[in-house]
């Protein structure tokens, strides 16, 4: 998915949810 996401993956990955 953070290939789709692109920048916004590093931001999904900081999320506990993401997690």
């Amino acid at each position: 998915m953070a290939t789709i996401l692109g920048p916004l993956g590093s931001n999904f990955e900081k999320l506990p949810e993401h997690k």
